[in-house]
């Protein structure tokens, strides 16, 4: 596939595939990534000719066109002007095409994020104005460095290549919240444990204490603390050693904690 000056916008050759120079003007840039053409349809398996017209050769809508596809709805021959391609391999006619997405249901509007203000530059190209974000570490990119992944999901080179092996900011104050939860809950259950040996809920007024103190400053904030260790981890990202401790750590805390409520209630 053709490369484009990212500064000129002029044709790129590259020799080796990991360098690339400008015919225009000379500039030399890495090669950081290649985008592949995406795989033409296969065509539809074509109908007789008896279920065609006479000819078996031309187009329903265009008698004077040849018959590239058949309509995968209605099984009308139809021409390269009539198909409209539906991946993978579908091709549908005009009137098929439009009753098809009458029919489909609104899907949410997609709100689409400013683009940089003006004078704001790529990262990898400081020379070329920056056209939008990097979803992922919100560095400026420009057209040529855009790498989509996904509908509404596009990367710079460096995200699209791998993940991010350090933590984004909100993550680590999310991290260190789940964290100073955990060490909290820890700490309010032994002294709940220690309230309990010495006899504090032998009266029903000691009950409803040491009940209230375990469900606002144990039960509660371990709540809490899995719930933010489970944010801190994302799929999408690198998880590193100290994530997975923090979910272990708040999970296995909760879960203990509701089996001594439900110890609590059988006993009771």
């Amino acid at each position: 596939m053709e490369m484009l000056c990212p500064e000129c916008r002029g044709p790129l050759v590259s020799d080796d595939g990991q360098w690339a120079v400008c015919k225009i003007h000379g500039g030399r840039y890495r090669v950081l990534f290649v985008r592949q053409p995406a795989a033409p349809p296969a065509p539809l398996p074509q109908l007789s000719a008896d279920q065609l017209d006479p000819t078996g050769r031309f187009c329903a809508a265009h008698p004077a066109m040849p018959a590239a596809w058949v309509c995968g709805c209605c099984a009308s021959p139809i021409c390269d002007t009539c198909s409209f391609a539906v991946p993978p391999t579908t091709h549908l006619c005009a009137k098929c095409m439009v009753e098809r997405r009458a029919s489909r249901p609104a899907g949410p509007v997609q709100v689409e994020a400013p683009p940089p203000p003006p004078g704001t530059m790529c990262v990898a190209h400081p020379a070329v104005a920056a056209a939008r974000y990097c979803k992922l570490c919100k560095n400026p990119m420009c057209e040529t460095c855009s790498f989509i992944l996904s509908p509404g999901l596009e990367v710079c080179p460096r995200c699209a290549s791998a993940p991010r092996p350090e933590l984004s900011s909100g993550r680590k104050r999310t991290l260190v919240w789940s964290y100073g939860l955990a060490v909290w809950s820890a700490i309010c259950t032994v002294l709940f444990f220690v309230a309990a040996a010495a006899g504090a809920a032998k009266t029903k007024a000691g009950q409803d204490v040491v009940g209230a103190f375990f469900t606002i400053f144990v039960l509660i904030p371990s709540v809490v603390g899995t719930a933010l260790a489970y944010s801190s981890y994302d799929s999408r990202y690198s998880n590193p050693l100290s994530v997975w401790i923090s979910l272990i750590w708040n999970s296995l805390t909760l879960i203990g904690l509701f089996l001594l409520m439900l110890v609590g209630m059988m006993m009771g």
